[in-house]
């Protein structure tokens, strides 16, 4: 359950990394 847990949290991670990169060129 945990090891699913810390997939989910990496995949959230890798997906909202690149848009606030953007989000801070952007502004």
């Amino acid at each position: 359950m945990s090891n699913a847990w810390n997939q989910t949290r990496r995949m959230k991670r890798l997906a909202v990394g690149p848009m606030t990169n953007l989000e801070y060129i952007e502004w």
